[in-house]
């Protein structure tokens, strides 16, 4: 396989890079940054991934669908807000968010539900 070394000097920066194609320099690093930006994403929809050894591809499938949504709504926050919110506070407030809405069933005497025997 054969490749060209292109380089390009943009914003003060040298880039370098190695391809088997034919376009021009400015071309090749728009498209790497695009690149690079779909891998940036993937990256972080990983830091909202919830751990699990299950082998069921439903339950796998919904935990990545779960951490796509909550990666699009971090990054509509940081959109949002000039001084950006850090990962882990997203997932704490949404932790804790979780863990207090199932207070109130807590709370609940089921005991009453019970027939008597």
């Amino acid at each position: 396989m054969s490749f060209r070394l292109v380089t390009l000097k943009d914003e003060g920066k040298l880039f370098v890079f190695a391809t088997n194609t034919n376009l021009k320099p400015r071309k090749i690093r728009k498209l790497f940054r695009k690149r690079w930006g779909i891998e940036t994403s993937f990256r972080m929809i990983r830091k909202f991934h919830a751990k699990t050894t299950s082998k069921l591809y439903r339950l796998r499938t919904l935990y990545f669908y779960m951490a796509v949504m909550l990666y699009n709504l971090w990054v509509l926050l940081n959109y949002k807000h000039e001084t950006g919110i850090p990962v882990y506070t997203l997932k704490l407030h949404i932790t804790l968010s979780l863990v207090l809405s199932f207070l109130p069933d807590l709370e609940v005497d089921h005991t009453q539900d019970k027939q008597p025997g």
